[in-house]
């Protein structure tokens, strides 16, 4: 090869090697900035999971509350019960006892008098 198309084709290719160095650091540097949006991303996502954390943690002690409030509700409700339970029973020995003193008098009227069920006393 003579001197002077050594001398062109070293110029070309330094120029080439120039112009795909500098299209590479332009690539680098987009890498760099993408690199710089994930790390940006990857911060929110930290935050994001550390306020899950948090709102689980507030559920939790949300449903732990709850769970002693249903309790105590349950409680409250099974001691009202039992005390209607006592009251209805004293109501109907009390009904029992009334009809069994007032039977034998409304016998008595015979056919006159009705019961509140609107049928002849017995």
């Amino acid at each position: 090869m003579d001197e002077e198309l050594r001398t062109f084709l070293t110029e070309q290719f330094g120029a080439l090697r120039r112009e795909i160095d500098q299209r590479f650091d332009g690539v680098d540097q987009r890498f760099v900035t993408i690199d710089q949006r994930f790390d940006a991303i990857d911060q929110r996502f930290t935050g994001i999971d550390q306020r899950f954390v948090g709102t689980d943690q507030q559920f939790s002690e949300l449903r732990r509350e709850l769970d002693g409030r249903f309790a105590e509700i349950r409680r409250h409700f099974d001691v009202v019960g039992e005390g209607l339970r006592a009251d209805i029973r004293l109501i109907a020995e009390g009904h029992a006892v009334l009809r069994g003193e007032l039977a034998p008098k409304f016998r008595s009227c015979g056919g006159r008098t009705r019961l509140s069920t609107g049928k002849p006393a017995p």
